[in-house]
């Protein structure tokens, strides 16, 4: 038996913790590793056709029906964790009523989120007040560079409270720098489909409720909106969300303003975050052309305008070339300024086209060292990118979500968005696990990104670089 402040702080007999494993059930492990004299922690049930609350409810009975022993439980943060905000009501609820799992559950790890959540929340706020007037020992976890946050978690728990902290984090934090671009000819397009956005959004409005934003109206229709209404339906109302359409006037109304919206929104995430080919060919196929018949003035500004790309061994010489993304342009100017001091780069968009523009261009301009992780990469192939880019052979790496898998974001020196995700969380989230870089959000002026990297740059305390 080995006794250390962890076996002393949680009344264990080995400093041994499960590692919650979600979205899958693993209250055998978490049993069986409480029963072995560590502590089993419940991972959060998240898996299609459950119900992540009463999930966490049952385990937390089941452990205290099968053993006397103390345990832990997970709970994801992430804003896109279906049912986070009635989970954290209900489970501090369930520990204060529950004598057995009041003095047995004795540890809370959030993960996939920020870790301000559970402390922010009233309900956890009685919960730490009930723990510390029991003789219970809180834990902050800091698994982060950002001391301002840790120290807000702190005070939150107050004195008694014990922070732990990863004991391989750089004594450097993550600095966030907000780099906007003025490209006229985007604003421009930007602007004609918020304009064009306003008709069916209105139509949402007048039926469903004059109150919904346009924020709530998006999120509908990312949520299968459409095709619930395009189902077959043969009573009414139909339920969308908390809304209900009453009749099928309505519901033929819907279907066409959801469809418009839906092609509008697409058109305006390829502006912003793919290639200008891609969002050009998007807007006049054929099935499109009626749509965005008042783009194609504006659109052709995009296509007339040129930037000149210096090359990497030789920066008098320039490429002239049209049709190249502004994020782009300037991830270029970014990378060349942090390569030559023999910093590695990692480069994150969500969009293929847009991470094979840019290593195309990258190769072709004489950068060393540049590779590509997407979906397309075959396993055997991104292992081996993946070791090159640990052993630095890798100078610059473009990865998309699924290309990213297994990527050591603290091997990188420079982290750089070309897009802004709407899930903040991720960005967050990968912001966390990278290792005192600096990190680039590059966000085009005067259009509908600037609304999300406010928030994005008040999570982080970033500085804007103009």
């Amino acid at each position: 038996m080995i006794e250390t402040n962890i076996t002393k702080m949680f009344g264990i007999k080995h400093p041994i913790f499960s590692a919650p494993m979600g979205p899958f059930f693993t209250r055998e492990l978490a049993l069986a590793v409480s029963e072995a004299g560590g502590l089993g922690v419940l991972s959060n049930v998240n898996i299609a056709g459950t119900n992540p609350t009463k999930e966490h409810l049952e385990s937390m009975k089941f452990m205290v029906e099968h053993t006397d022993k103390p345990f832990g439980l997970n709970i994801l943060t992430s804003r896109n964790n279906r049912g986070v905000k009635e989970m954290v009501r209900k489970v501090p609820k369930l520990i204060m009523s529950d004598p057995k799992i009041k003095e047995q559950c004795i540890y809370i790890l959030t993960s996939a989120g920020s870790s301000r959540f559970l402390p922010s929340s009233k309900y956890f706020q009685e919960l730490f007040q009930v723990r510390k007037t029991n003789n219970f020992p809180i834990l902050a976890m800091s698994g982060t560079r950002d001391q301002h946050k840790a120290k807000f978690i702190m005070q939150v728990l107050g004195e008694d409270a014990h922070q732990m902290s990863r004991l391989d984090l750089s004594p450097y934090e993550t600095i966030t720098q907000i780099n906007p671009i003025n490209r006229e000819d985007y604003i421009h397009n930007d602007q004609t489909i918020a304009n064009l956005l306003t008709k069916p959004v209105g139509t949402i409005q007048e039926i469903l409720d004059p109150n919904l934003s346009r924020l709530e109206i998006v999120k509908l229709s990312y949520g299968g909106a459409l095709d619930r209404l395009q189902s077959e339906q043969s009573t009414y109302p139909i339920k969308l969300g908390k809304y209900r359409v009453k009749n099928n006037e309505d519901r033929i109304q819907l279907i066409n303003a959801f469809a418009l919206l839906f092609k509008l929104t697409h058109a305006r995430l390829l502006l912003l975050e793919s290639t200008p080919g891609e969002y050009l060919r998007y807007t006049k196929k054929e099935e499109n052309k009626e749509v965005f018949q008042s783009l194609l003035e504006v659109s052709s500004e995009i296509i007339s305008y040129r930037v000149d790309l210096p090359r990497y061994d030789k920066p008098e010489e320039v490429t002239t070339r049209g049709l190249i993304h502004p994020k782009v342009e300037k991830a270029i100017n970014i990378i060349h300024e942090h390569i030559i001091r023999g910093a590695k780069v990692l480069l994150f968009t969500r969009y293929l086209a847009l991470g094979e523009q840019l290593k195309m261009l990258l190769e072709t301009l004489q950068y060393p060292g540049v590779k590509y992780l997407s979906g397309k990469t075959k396993e055997e192939s991104r292992h081996i990118i993946l070791d090159q880019f640990r052993k630095e052979d890798v100078n610059v790496l473009i990865f998309t979500p699924v290309g990213g898998r297994g990527l050591n974001l603290e091997e990188a020196d420079v982290v750089i968005h070309l897009d802004i995700t709407s899930n903040l969380d991720d960005m967050t989230q990968r912001r966390e696990r990278a290792r005192g870089c600096i990190e680039y959000v590059l966000v085009l002026q005067g259009t509908s990104e600037e609304g999300k990297v406010k928030e994005y740059a008040k999570l982080t305390n970033a500085s804007t670089v103009e």
